[in-house]
């Protein structure tokens, strides 16, 4: 990924402006040639804050986002996850999903996955407050 990533960069011509980075935010040894003005990063999971997106992001705004740097200083800035009650579906279904060690996912529009309810905010990560 950083590797297309440094590709679209250089044939946008931007490779003056933009340097791509292949570490963890995390790793205290990281030190950047200076501070970012826009920290871009993928750490959503099926739940929104399944990845410790919270707490990896606010460390890495800490550590390595100017101070003088102006919203919106993150992208995504927001992400949510919604939850709904459904039916339950065939136990044969719930197994096999329990077994692989996944989340159960259904599909909103089988008889199966049809909600009970309107979804509703589970939670709501804003990284830009």
């Amino acid at each position: 990924a950083a590797a297309a990533a440094r590709a679209a960069v250089a044939s946008a011509n931007l490779d003056h402006r933009i340097t791509v980075l292949e570490a963890f935010s995390t790793d205290l040894a990281l030190e950047l040639p200076e501070r970012a003005e826009l920290l871009v990063h993928e750490l959503i999971g099926e739940v929104a804050g399944e990845e410790g997106a919270c707490a990896a992001i606010l460390d890495a705004m800490r550590r390595h986002v100017a101070d003088a740097a102006r919203p919106p200083l993150s992208v995504p800035s927001r992400a949510s996850t919604l939850l709904a009650p459904c039916l339950a579906p065939d136990p044969d279904l719930l197994a096999k999903a329990a077994g692989a060690g996944r989340a159960l996912k259904l599909d909103a529009r089988s008889q199966a996955g049809r909600p009970l309810a309107p979804p509703q905010v589970c939670e709501d990560l804003r990284f830009d407050e």
